[in-house]
């Protein structure tokens, strides 16, 4: 819900000033009093917002403007009081608007909102609307009351309502954009819900429940690896996000039955692909193929074979780590990477696939600590491995192939 805030015009000294000539010039206008009180309060002069409400309650007894204005004070700590002094209002003056301070239905339909009264807040906030339809705020309050009440429609009408009539409400408020596209969401428009998400994430690009929600609607429409990404996002943002690493974490397993049935088809298509090479040389340059296809199911065989026959082969576990990243198990790609740096402490690739497994698990200090690391080697030890063994030679798979079907 956004954040409820004071209405009103923008109030600063000078107007402060200007109700303290009014008052001078004559002492008995109760509603200079009124507005002077409100400027305090929005001044953060609580005390002194209320001695000009009372001084102006002395002049004129139940005056509407007084308990308005309490009534928006009351907004910050006590919401019952507050609905109760807009319900005086309403008795005494049905149709009382101070334009852009909005009217006293507007403000107790936003308390209802509040309070979870959604069948209360609409009938509210229908007739404020009816009596003041120039601020935008309202119509994303009944926005927000018509998603409660499954009003899909009417909720996506009354954001793009608020959009449009005030702009720059909506740039200051990325959770107008939010919302909407949680209802265009409901109403099955994902293509519409993305976009909103994603111009919210554009004003605000620090918000993990955007992310969260854009990644929702994009695993809905089969983009499985756009929506991990964006639940990544949400946990490097919110490392306490459950909710998005439960979401991640089914995400990964929906991509990686994707890649096991693609792997099952190639199979039976290329069955020359997978046939027994001889060494882990061979295996470990045959994954680094199908990693850079991303084959990843198959890559990880081939470097699982690769390890099998030799266990120290730090590049394989690199690699296979890679692999692992490519389809999103961070954990086992930090645990591959680990191994490879234990069996080489300068193979600097390993380093750098750590850091971005420990970024994309929230870990930005480990993260920026390995990638630099990972720089520091490589520009110092130039033959801290043998870089050929994580670049792809075709014709040395060709070679093994012919070396087998001999």
């Amino acid at each position: 819900m956004m954040e409820l805030k004071t209405f009103g015009i923008m109030i600063s000294k000078n107007a402060l000033n200007n109700f303290n000539k009014v008052i001078k010039l004559n002492p008995i206008f109760g509603n200079a009093y009124s507005y002077r009180g409100f400027c305090k309060h929005l001044l953060n002069d609580t005390k002194g917002a209320f001695d000009d409400i009372n001084k102006s309650q002395e002049i004129n007894m139940n005056n509407s403007f007084n308990y308005f204005f309490m009534g928006i004070i009351y907004m910050d700590a006590d919401l019952e009081a507050a609905k109760n002094l807009f319900s005086l209002v309403i008795d005494a003056d049905p149709n009382f608007n101070i334009e852009k301070c909005g009217n006293a239905y507007s403000m107790r339909g936003r308390i209802k909102l509040s309070l979870d009264d959604f069948v209360g807040a609409i009938d509210d906030l229908n007739k404020g609307i009816e009596i003041n339809p120039n601020i935008a705020e309202f119509y994303v309050d009944r926005g927000l009351v018509k998603t409660e009440l499954k009003d899909l429609k009417g909720s996506i009408d009354d954001f793009t309502k608020a959009i449009e009539m005030d702009p720059k409400l909506a740039n200051n408020y990325p959770d107008i954009y939010f919302n909407r596209g949680i209802s265009k969401g409901i109403s099955e428009d994902l293509k519409g819900s993305i976009d909103d998400f994603t111009k919210a994430i554009e004003i605000d690009p620090n918000s993990a429940p955007f992310y969260s929600h854009r990644g929702m609607a994009k695993a809905m429409s089969k983009d499985i690896q756009g929506a991990i990404d964006d639940f990544s996002k949400a946990i490097e943002i919110d490392p306490n996000d459950s909710d998005s690493q439960k979401n991640r974490f089914e995400a990964a397993t929906i991509l990686k039955d994707q890649y096991e049935y693609s792997n099952s088809i190639h199979v039976k298509e290329s069955p020359d692909l997978y046939i027994k090479l001889q060494d882990a040389d061979s295996y470990s340059n045959r994954g680094l193929g199908k990693l850079m296809s991303l084959e990843y199911i198959g890559a990880i065989d081939d470097f699982n074979k690769a390890i099998d026959l030799n266990p120290n082969y730090a590049s394989a576990y690199y690699l296979r780590g890679s692999a692992k990243y490519g389809l999103c198990d961070y954990y086992g790609a930090l645990d591959d990477c680990n191994e490879a740096i234990n069996i080489n402490p300068k193979h600097y690739p390993s380093y750098e696939k750590r850091g971005e497994s420990k970024k994309k698990l929230g870990d930005k200090t480990g993260s920026i600590q390995d990638i630099k690391r990972a720089k520091e080697i490589e520009s110092n030890n130039e033959n801290a491995f043998d870089s050929s063994e994580i670049t792809f030679d075709y014709m040395k798979v060709i070679e093994s192939f012919k070396g087998n079907k001999k």
